[in-house]
């Protein structure tokens, strides 16, 4: 299932059809990526990124073809 989706910084509007939390060595920020490495958000550490990964998935539950705005930290 696709769903769009706008990044953090609102820069771009994306079709996403594979996304993952991606936390750094040595750090707790957590990022969540597209299948092709864009960065959708940053976010304090996994957490957090899990917590939106969830937002995403009830989003598209919820509101099919509506786009899905990444939340600010």
């Amino acid at each position: 299932m696709n769903i769009w989706i706008r990044t953090q910084k609102k820069d771009e509007l994306l079709l996403c059809n594979y996304l993952r939390v991606c936390q750094y060595r040595g750090s707790s920020r957590c990022d969540i990526i597209t299948k092709e490495c864009t960065t959708l958000g940053t976010y304090q550490d996994e957490a957090r990124a899990l917590e939106v990964l969830d937002m995403i998935e009830n989003h598209m539950i919820k509101y099919d073809s509506i786009p899905f705005q990444m939340p600010k930290e």
